[in-house]
């Protein structure tokens, strides 16, 4: 029997074992330790499952061999990238919509026909003016500003929207308001010769004491609720119902002038 074991040794030691299970440490494999005996799993089973903080010295070298492996990105492809978002900076840089804040129209920057925001300085004051140069602040809110005593000579507030605004003893000789909304505006003792209210709103404005010589008024400017008391409406053409209704109102004597407002108005 032991001849024959011995001669049927060689080849046994050459079959395949069965492979021992084997555990992932973090950088290499290694045997799985043996099974904990009975009485050491009741042992841990009171103290409590055992718990690694963090990660281990291990894995932990196999992310510093990684990153020590990952190449640097080549010049070329930098510049590519920074290409990329250059070009996407532009893109929405060009879609972008500024919009102003709002800004008031100062006295100061009307007389010298400049704002801070570099509104239109020149153009066309109305249809009945093309071509004339006066400064603009065309379709800009100007509600409740005031310009009491300020000299707006030649300029234009057309389409802007005036609500409420006060220009007491104001110059604004040749002014034009052409399809302004005036409602409320007041321009008491304002200089108001040659201005233009083709088109605008001027329900409810005061133009008491104010001198409107030669101003225009076209049959689409509003009148309701006006006040007129003491103006002077030299050469003023009217229509019809509109100087009707003016004279219905009209009272008192232009300050300056020492024009009654019936007069003016050639009321009957």
């Amino acid at each position: 029997m032991a001849p024959l074991v011995a001669a049927f040794a060689p080849a046994a030691a050459a079959l395949p074992r069965r492979p021992q299970r084997r555990a992932f440490t973090g950088s290499a494999w290694a045997p799985a330790a043996a099974a904990p005996s009975g009485r050491a799993r009741r042992a841990r089973a009171l103290e409590g499952p055992s718990v690694t903080p963090g990660v281990t010295a291990a894995v932990a070298t196999a992310a510093a061999a990684t990153a020590a492996a990952t190449p640097p990105p080549s010049p070329l492809a930098a510049a590519g990238r920074r290409m990329a978002v250059a070009a996407a900076a532009a893109a929405a840089a060009a879609l972008l919509v500024v919009v102003p804040p709002p800004t008031m129209y100062s006295a100061t920057a009307a007389a010298e026909g400049t704002r801070a925001d570099g509104f239109i300085p020149s153009g066309s004051a109305s249809t009945s003016q093309t071509g004339s140069k006066k400064t603009l602040s065309r379709g800009v809110d100007l509600h409740g500003s005031v310009f009491d005593g300020a000299t707006l000579r030649g300029v234009s507030f057309q389409s802007s929207n005036l609500r409420d605004a006060h220009f007491v003893g104001a110059d604004l000789t040749s002014a034009s308001f052409f399809d302004t909304d005036l409602v409320g505006a007041d321009f008491r003792g304002a200089t108001l010769n040659q201005a233009n209210f083709e088109m605008a709103n001027m329900r409810k404005a005061v133009l008491d004491d104010a001198v409107l010589v030669e101003s225009y008024v076209s049959s689409t400017t509003k009148l309701d609720g006006i006040s007129i008391v003491g103006a002077d409406f030299t050469d003023v053409l009217l229509r019809k119902d509109q100087q009707r209704y003016l004279c219905s109102i009209a009272s008192g004597t232009n300050s300056v002038t020492g024009v009654e407002t019936a007069e003016s108005l050639m009321c009957p």
